[in-house]
C-alpha cells in the first residue's frame, strides 16, 4: 500500500498546529498521490468529482488515535486506531502498510453514491477551520481532501463541527463499514453555558 506523504506529513505538521491561533492549512499544489496524465479527465477524474483521496484524523488533549485514509484510485479504506486517552501509541510507520490496518475494498457504485453524497452535502465547502471558543480541550479533528490536480483542500475542528456533519458521518459509516466520523456534532456551548 502507498500512503500519499501529505497525508504522513499532515498529521505530524496538525500536532505542533494544536493550539496555534491564527495558523491554517493552506491549499496546495505540493505532491498530491495521483495526478492526471493526460490532457481530460478520466472516467475515474469525472465520476469521483476530482477527489483521489480523503484522510481524516481525530485526537483529544493533544493525543492523536485514530486515522482513516480512503483511496479512490485503488477504492481501499485504510485506518489506524490507538484508545484515546492517555497512554494511547502512535502509529509505527516503519511497520507493513506504514501501520494501517486495511478495512476494505470499494466498488464503483458505492464510491459513486458516496461522491453524489458528499457533493450534495457539501463536503469541499466545509471551513477550514471550526472552534469552540473559549474551550482547548476535547475532540479534535481534521480532514484533507486530495484532487487528481494535486491541490488539496483542509479542514479541522475543536469540538465545533460543520452543519451538514451528521449527514456526512452517515456518508462515510455507508461507504466504509467504519465510523469515520466517530461522534455525532453537538453544541458543547450550551453545556458551558450551564
Amino acid at each position: 500500500m502507498k500512503i500519499s506523504a501529505p497525508c504522513i506529513l499532515l498529521v505530524a505538521s496538525l500536532l505542533l498546529l494544536i493550539g496555534c491561533s491564527g495558523s491554517s492549512l493552506d491549499d496546495a499544489n505540493n505532491s498530491g498521490k495521483y495526478q492526471s496524465q493526460s490532457e481530460s479527465p478520466t472516467y475515474v477524474e469525472r465520476e469521483h468529482g476530482g477527489i483521489s483521496q480523503i484522510c481524516f484524523y481525530h485526537s483529544e488533549e493533544g493525543m492523536l488515535y485514530a486515522e482513516f485514509i480512503i483511496d479512490f484510485v485503488e477504492n481501499k479504506v485504510w485506518k489506524y486506531y490507538s484508545a484515546p486517552g492517555y497512554g494511547c501509541s502512535y502509529r509505527d510507520k516503519s511497520a507493513k502498510n506504514e501501520g494501517y490496518d486495511y478495512i476494505r475494498s470499494l466498488s464503483d457504485e458505492e464510491t459513486g453514491v458516496f461522491m453524489r453524497e458528499s457533493a450534495r452535502l457539501g463536503l469541499t465547502k466545509w471551513e477550514r477551520e471550526y472552534r469552540e471558543v473559549g474551550l482547548l480541550d476535547g475532540h479534535e479533528w481534521g480532514i484533507v481532501i486530495h484532487f487528481f490536480d494535486r491541490t488539496r483542500q483542509s479542514a479541522r475542528g475543536y469540538n465545533e463541527y460543520p452543519e451538514t456533519w451528521d449527514k456526512m458521518r452517515e456518508a462515510f459509516l455507508e461507504l466504509t463499514g467504519e465510523d469515520v466520523l466517530m461522534r455525532k456534532a453537538v453544541d458543547l456551548s450550551s453545556y458551558s453555558k450551564r
